[in-house]
C-alpha cells in the first residue's frame, strides 16, 4: 500500500530521504513546479489515492492542508491521515472540518512519536517515519487478525 506524502520543503524532503532505503512505496506531491514530485497537484493526488492508504500533509501552505484534510476526510476510507503542525493547528482546523460535517477525529495532529524532541527536519523526519511503520505494522496485525476470525 502506498504512502502518499504531500509537500516536499524542508521537513517533507526529509521524510522522503527516510523513507527511501525502506521497503515502501512512496508517492509525493507538490503545487511547486521546481520540486521533483510525482504530482504537482497534490489535490488531485489525494482524490486518486487508492483506499486504506496513509497520508502524510505537509506542504507549505495551510490553506492547502485545509483543503487535502477536507479531501481525504471526505473520502473517508483512509488508514492514517498525519498533518503536520501544532496542537493550535489542530484546533484551528478541527471547527473549520466540523463546521463542513467532518470527522477531525481521524486526523493525527501534530504527528511523529510522542517524546521524541528536536525541529530539526531529519528529527522530524525519524519520528513521523516510525510512527507510520508502528502504525502500519498495527494494521497488518490487524488485519490478518479480522481474516483469521473470518475464516474461522
Amino acid at each position: 500500500m502506498p504512502i502518499y506524502l504531500y509537500g516536499l520543503g524542508h521537513v517533507g524532503d526529509a521524510v522522503m530521504q527516510a523513507f527511501q532505503p525502506l521497503p515502501v512505496s512512496l508517492v509525493t506531491a507538490d503545487s511547486r513546479l521546481d520540486r521533483d514530485a510525482d504530482w504537482h497537484d497534490p489535490v488531485a493526488l489525494a482524490t486518486a489515492a487508492l483506499p486504506h492508504s496513509f497520508h502524510l500533509i505537509m506542504t507549505h501552505d495551510h490553506g492547502l492542508d485545509l483543503r487535502l484534510c477536507e479531501t481525504l476526510l471526505a473520502r473517508n476510507d483512509s488508514r492514517y491521515i498525519g498533518l503536520i503542525g501544532s496542537k493550535s493547528k489542530r484546533a484551528r482546523f478541527a471547527r473549520q472540518l466540523r463546521a463542513q460535517a467532518l470527522d477531525p477525529g481521524q486526523l493525527t495532529c501534530p504527528i511523529g512519536l510522542p517524546g521524541l524532541r528536536g525541529k530539526e527536519p531529519a528529527v522530524i523526519a525519524a519520528s513521523v517515519v516510525a510512527e507510520v511503520l508502528l502504525r502500519q505494522s498495527a494494521s497488518a496485525s490487524l488485519e490478518t487478525t479480522e481474516k483469521k476470525s473470518r475464516c474461522s
